[in-house]
């Protein structure tokens, strides 16, 4: 496979992740860390969009909110157009049609993570804000830091400061 430009996720960074939840409030206070592989970013409003995407599903529309407390090295970088080859490239690679676009990226990702892969960022892929793929371990260099609920048309903050909840 072609070499790709990599890059470092700073330590102190704060990045968002947008989702939905079933289960009661002690659950949710338990609910640290999404499955992995999963999406972040740095700007609040890309998480905003993906979970206000999940308002069909049954369950409360989360965002959780963290900090990254150790950097983490090795994350693929790209603009858009570096994407759409890396993406047709890698899907090719893994034997699947390079030019399916209705593919699964949760099955890319889960493939190229089970090859070592760190993640991926898409530099302002949602115009602004940043597209970012990790593939787990986040106990390891994520810290939970807040959790939002969305309540009708605006967010609140859920429960106390997570401060430290890891």
């Amino acid at each position: 496979m072609e070499r790709w430009p990599r890059a470092v996720v700073p330590r102190g960074e704060t990045l968002y992740h947008g989702t939905w939840f079933r289960g009661t409030d002690a659950e949710l206070d338990e609910f640290v860390y999404p499955d992995a592989p999963a999406w972040f970013s740095e700007t609040r409003g890309v998480a905003e969009k993906f979970s206000a995407s999940h308002k069909w599903g049954r369950g409360r529309v989360v965002m959780l909110e963290y900090r990254v407390t150790r950097r983490i090295p090795g994350v693929l970088v790209f603009d858009y157009e570096g994407w759409v080859r890396f993406n047709r490239l890698a899907k090719r690679d893994s034997g699947w049609d390079a030019d399916d676009d209705d593919m699964d990226i949760v099955d890319l990702a889960e493939s190229l993570c089970d090859n070592g892969l760190r993640g991926w960022r898409v530099l302002d892929n949602y115009q602004p804000g940043d597209d970012l793929m990790l593939c787990g371990g986040y106990e390891s260099y994520l810290e939970r830091t807040a959790t939002w609920l969305m309540a009708g048309p605006r967010w609140e903050r859920y429960g106390p400061p997570c401060g430290g909840v890891r």
